[in-house]
């Protein structure tokens, strides 16, 4: 059955409608994840099952072809044994088959040597040299495109003139254990140039350079200095040393040394993971691609909404008012962000045939109609998930999301087929999300290059309590370039939405201070002498203070934790919820209770500094957040009123 295109044309109107607004990318900070222990039926923790799909997707890129992205998923079936899940890319056109079948026999033969290596009798080196060995075999096309071989090996000039560098007499910081390393660095690139030169050398001598270039690299990388040498000494001394070296290539030569240790370091790892665990003995890998009525009904209807009519749409779902969707309307002439876009374009891409169901959403659809005892708790891709697959990742409420890059790319779909209602679910994400992001630029010139995505860990269950915290900079003497807001959001208990907005005081936006909630009556207050807490705005002058307070469903509060820095606190009941009171407590903690605290590690308590991009996610029911603003560190604790 397939899904009605009308959901469709909404996610496109919203994706074009974030494109029209601005250039994100949205940028999600790494999320701690609570490791699941196994009495819980997992043979693997959380943590090994993350290393262990983080380095098999990483070797699933065989290929340079930046199309064909794979990610890959690892379940544990009921005959003792781990089953991997593999998908690629996909168009209208379907997925390259072809390509996909390549990538599951590589880690087919990666998945046999990891079964011998998991033998008592089995030597650890030589175990892990024979993985390296399989891995060279899989991926050596790759490897050969890293280093550029194939274009005259760009790395052993760049490595070449860094040398040059290093051997000048006033490079005297430079150690020698580094630099020692890099020459061998630069020999091994000599011997895989000569080797490729030759083709009658391809047989046999081609996997012995690139393993003897990986295992370079892998020393080059734990050598000690190289990441100082990289960022701060060459820049000082190339102008002495005269030498053609640019400084914009030694993040390229630190990226490619990295890239390449890190086939030495999944081999260690897959062997030791092999070793420890005797379920890696019986792993086997299966390919998943959507059916022909999951790719049937991607094309959208040809009949598009003006700006106005998105616009609107969204400010209902999103609780924009009138004001604000008017002055969206008259800005978009004047505002940096939207002047040189044309609305009507960005939806076109976003509605053209150049669709694409991303890797990550295949292997979501496809566990989503499967019933398996144990799914898998990650989702992992050689690259990081695109800003929307984030985004329906954290929707799912199912896997973590510990990075992304951030893209915003309009092709971007969800299979045509029914499923579970995530369409309309995630429908309404990017209703809310788009909302957030008109407010925005009603109060900014422009949307700030780093945003705000949530991120949940695979404890919390999806439409729990959220807090999120909105960052208002402002220019302190009001320059007229306006204001630049960021925000971040925290997951808590309660059942409700709670939203707390972060503003610099004395320097808020007129659109901002026009659209305050009002105060609700009959919230309570109670004195303290930590930090603020208010029904209202606080101002500079406010002598008073609360600790603690509830919060009904529709209620505001607002914490002041610094002189300039304050957290506006939304209640919000969801939708068909019986959601109680929100208690909202706050207070600064001592050096020792905050390391106290910390070191117990304790789910609900995580120490996060208040600034853009943070988000902690904590059970049902009430949970404290560890806010830490500079050195000082505060509690606060949400709890749902009896």
């Amino acid at each position: 059955m397939s899904v009605g295109p009308e959901v469709q044309k909404r996610i496109a109107e919203d994706i074009a409608l974030l494109h029209y607004l601005g250039d994100f990318p949205c940028v999600a900070l790494p999320t701690p994840h609570q490791p699941q222990t196994a009495s819980e039926g997992y043979a693997l923790s959380l943590d090994h099952e993350l290393e262990l799909a983080s380095d098999l997707a990483f070797l699933s890129s065989i290929r340079s072809d930046k199309s064909n992205i794979t990610a890959v998923a690892i379940h544990q079936t009921d005959r003792d044994g781990l089953r991997v899940l593999l998908a690629a890319n996909a168009t209208f056109r379907g997925s390259d088959q072809a390509y996909l079948e390549q990538v599951r026999s590589g880690l087919v033969d990666i998945t046999q040597v990891m079964g011998k290596a998991a033998s008592l009798l089995a030597n650890r080196r030589v175990s892990a040299s024979n993985l390296l060995a399989a891995i060279v075999r899989m991926c050596g096309e790759r490897i050969l495109g890293r280093t550029c071989t194939a274009q005259g090996n760009a790395l052993r000039t760049h490595v070449a003139e860094a040398i040059a560098v290093m051997k000048h007499p006033q490079s005297r910081r430079v150690r020698q254990s580094l630099l020692e390393q890099m020459q061998c660095l630069e020999h091994a690139l000599e011997g895989l140039d000569t080797v490729f030169a030759d083709p009658t050398q391809h047989a046999q001598g081609l996997d012995s350079a690139m393993t003897a270039l990986i295992t370079c690299c892998d020393e080059v990388s734990n050598c000690p200095g190289m990441d100082e040498f990289l960022e701060k000494d060459l820049h000082r001394l190339r102008p002495k040393s005269g030498t053609p070296f640019e400084p914009s290539k030694a993040s390229t030569i630190r990226d490619k040394i990295r890239k390449l240790a890190r086939y030495q370091t999944c081999a260690t790892r897959l062997n030791h993971l092999a070793r420890v665990h005797r379920i890696l003995r019986n792993m086997s890998v299966h390919c998943i691609s959507l059916p022909e009525d999951g790719l049937r009904c991607i094309q959208i209807s040809e009949a598009q909404s003006s700006i106005e009519e998105v616009v609107s749409r969204v400010g209902t779902t999103g609780g924009l008012t009138k004001r604000q969707l008017t002055g969206l309307m008259n800005k978009r002439a004047s505002c940096k962000a939207v002047r040189n876009r044309s609305f009507e374009d960005s939806l076109g891409r976003a509605q053209g045939e150049e669709a694409k169901i991303h890797a990550e959403v295949q292997l979501m659809w496809y566990l989503g109609q499967q019933q398996i005892r144990h799914p898998p708790r990650v989702i992992e891709s050689h690259k990081k998930p695109c800003f929307l697959c984030a985004v329906l990742m954290i929707c799912s409420g199912k896997y973590p999301v510990q990075r992304t890059h951030g893209q915003l790319h309009h092709g971007w779909r969800l299979p045509s087929t029914v499923w579970d209602g995530m369409h309309e679910r995630f429908a309404q994400d990017l209703d809310m999300y788009a909302a957030s992001c008109v407010r925005v630029v009603l109060g900014a010139e422009h949307i700030p290059k780093v945003q705000t995505m949530r991120c949940h860990s695979s404890a919390t269950l999806y439409r729990a309590g959220i807090m999120s915290v909105l960052t208002v900079l402002s220019k302190a003497d009001g320059d007229g370039e306006g204001v630049t807001s960021d925000s971040s959001e925290v997951t808590l208990g309660g059942g409700g939405t709670a939203t707390a907005r972060t503003a610099a005081e004395g320097g808020a936006s007129t659109d901002l201070e026009a659209d305050k909630i009002p105060v609700p009556a009959g919230i309570e207050e109670s004195a303290g002498n930590d930090c603020l807490l208010s029904p209202g705005p606080l101002s500079k002058t406010r002598s008073d203070s609360a600790v603690c307070m509830s919060i009904p469903p529709g209620g505001t509060a607002w914490v002041r934790v610094d002189t300039k820095l304050q957290v506006l606190i939304e209640h919000e009941s969801l939708q068909g919820g019986q959601v109680g009171d929100l208690k909202i407590r706050v207070r600064q903690l001592s050096i020792e209770e905050a390391g106290q605290r910390r070191s117990q590690e304790c789910v609900h308590d995580v120490v996060e500094d208040l600034k853009v991009g943070n988000e902690i996610s904590c059970g049902r029911g009430g949970g404290s957040v560890l806010m830490r603003l500079g050195s000082e560190v505060y509690a606060v604790e949400v709890d749902t009123a009896s």
